[in-house]
């Protein structure tokens, strides 16, 4: 029986104000020194309205700039730069828009100051005869080629579905870890993605952290809901 705890879970903040980001964290109710996963013009609004990483990250929450940075080289690490400041816990770029240099020199970037460098690889939202039209290939093929790629240049994080982490995992070991979108609990609603899982099944497979937003905010229940999170996990929801 799989087991988890907090370590395990990074929030979704996928919220229109920091404001509203901030009032939950401080509910007495939200589970404490839980990661929070922030899109990147969440993290650029963060700023605009004096917010930061480093409040969250002072109260507890280790933060994960989800910011799928891409682009040609000088580009991508000027960016990186830019969220490298704050020292995030961990902070992603786009494993199909990057070069192998790229690769290395962003994770080498990440290392100096502390952030783990992951790399985003089939988007969740991707259907499987998407993924064979776009790539040529199924997507746990697609995914399995990006992941040599990231181990061999330094990158330790990388973003798939759990669909994929059963297979990274009988090719890596665990050379890398595996950070899981799209998870779900049963009934839940699967919204825009494509490739969903349920946490018990997601850690099963293999994944190291599983990103969850709505089924932890839920009608504001939130010590609840996480209660029903980590349950499912041991399987007995």
């Amino acid at each position: 029986m799989p087991t988890a705890s907090i370590q395990n879970l990074i929030f979704a903040a996928d919220l229109k104000d920091p404001h509203e980001l901030f009032s939950i964290v401080r509910k007495p109710d939200f589970p404490a020194n839980l990661a929070i996963k922030l899109r990147r013009g969440y993290f650029e609004s963060m700023s605009t309205k004096g917010s930061s990483i480093s409040a969250l990250q002072c109260s507890g929450h280790q933060v994960f700039v989800d910011a799928k940075i891409g682009g040609i080289q000088d580009e991508c690490l000027e960016t990186a730069a830019i969220y490298l400041k704050e020292k995030p816990w961990m902070l992603d770029i786009l494993a199909g828009d990057a070069s192998d240099e790229t690769l290395q020199r962003f994770a080498e970037e990440c290392r100096k100051v502390g952030t783990n460098p992951c790399a985003v690889t089939v988007l969740t939202d991707i259907s499987e005869g998407a993924c064979l039209k776009r790539y040529g290939r199924p997507a746990v093929d697609q995914v399995l080629y990006y992941a040599e790629k990231l181990i061999k240049f330094g990158v330790t994080h990388m973003v798939c579905s759990a669909h994929e982490a059963a297979a990274v995992r009988v090719r890596f070991g665990s050379a890398i870890k595996i950070v899981t979108p799209a998870i779900r609990l049963p009934g839940s609603d699967r919204n825009d993605q494509a490739r969903v899982m349920t946490p018990h099944d997601a850690i099963v497979a293999g994944a190291d952290f599983l990103v969850i937003g709505h089924d932890l905010t839920k009608n504001g229940t939130y010590a609840e809901n996480y209660a029903k999170i980590l349950a499912n996990i041991e399987g007995t929801v």
